[in-house]
């Protein structure tokens, strides 16, 4: 075992000999002191995660809609590990994201381990002050079973954004709904329409100001298309009409692997304000819409002719 590892080993050594854990099941499921038939196996030692071993929760762009994201976990030790369960856990989320798959973590490998978000917690949200972030991890190695709990870092401040965004939109919605409804493709040249409905609750007054264009669509036509299309919507309490905006839509590239490689293309950022807060919401298409629009954008920019 290499020196990274030999701190955190001796601590757990001294466990094992106090009579703290059984020995647990072994790394790739080998077998090495694994239970005889009938006997219980034992629950993993709590221990501190161990020296070489670090982890940061990441987003990749194409999870952002599937509010989806990763826990990386960097082994940088000379011990091989088997990750058996892994619990991410936030106040500004209503429940930890649990993931109860078995992954094998070699010594000076990587390995980002994807979750599932639950829902944001905007109705009870702690200070961020308060908020606590941490991730706990049920892992093997060396025959043994342990786990550790650690702070999960958010380098990039993935989370406090994603978070006040839902929480905004949590917000709109007791005013308004809003969705994407419709989608009428164009010639080339021509812009093609993106329908924008607004559904308004009765309970509450909003405004939506704006939408901007994506990485792979601008909202405007071919000639005025702009990064933000002012709106202007004004949603006063009492009201329940819907309210239905006609977007002229064009493409804002025509390079193939734009839409092949398309993450975000189909996710807008609507600016809204309300109760005298702004900010922006992200809404996507509808899966099916998504398709239409990608394979007008393919025709659109004439692909393959």
């Amino acid at each position: 075992m290499g020196s990274r590892m030999r701190g955190a080993a001796l601590a757990i050594a001294a466990l094992l000999l106090a009579g703290c854990a059984a020995p647990g099941p072994g790394v790739g499921g080998s077998g090495a002191g694994s239970q005889g038939e009938g006997t219980p196996t034992p629950s993993p030692t709590a221990v501190p995660l161990p020296e070489g071993i670090s982890v940061e929760f990441m987003q990749l762009r194409a999870d952002v809609a599937k509010r989806a994201a990763q826990v990386r976990v960097v082994n940088g030790s000379d011990t091989d590990l088997e990750i058996t369960r892994l619990s991410f856990e936030d106040d500004w989320f209503v429940e930890p994201a649990v993931r109860d798959r078995v992954s094998q973590l070699p010594a000076g490998r990587t390995l980002d381990l994807t979750i599932q978000l639950a829902p944001s917690e905007c109705d009870d949200e702690p200070e961020p002050s308060d908020r606590v972030s941490r991730v706990v991890i049920e892992y093997s190695a060396e025959g043994s079973a342990f786990t550790s709990t650690a702070d999960l870092p958010d380098p990039l401040e993935v989370i406090p954004a994603l978070h006040a965004r839902e929480c905004l939109l949590s917000d709109l919605e007791r005013s308004t709904a809003v969705a994407f409804t419709a989608f009428q493709p164009s010639e080339t040249g021509q812009a093609a329409t993106l329908t924008l409905t607004l559904t308004p609750t009765g309970e509450a007054a909003s405004e939506v100001t704006a939408i901007r264009s994506t990485n792979l669509l601008s909202v405007g036509q071919v000639d005025t298309a702009a990064d933000v299309y002012p709106l202007g919507v004004v949603v006063r309490e009492g009201t329940t009409d819907p309210i239905v905006i006609d977007l002229p839509l064009v493409p804002f590239r025509c390079d193939p692997h734009a839409v092949q490689e398309d993450k975000r293309g189909t996710i807008f950022a609507l600016d809204v304000a309300i109760d005298g807060q702004a900010g922006d919401v992200n809404l996507a298409a509808p899966e099916e819409m998504k398709g239409q629009i990608l394979d007008w954008v393919a025709d659109w920019c004439q692909f393959g002719s």
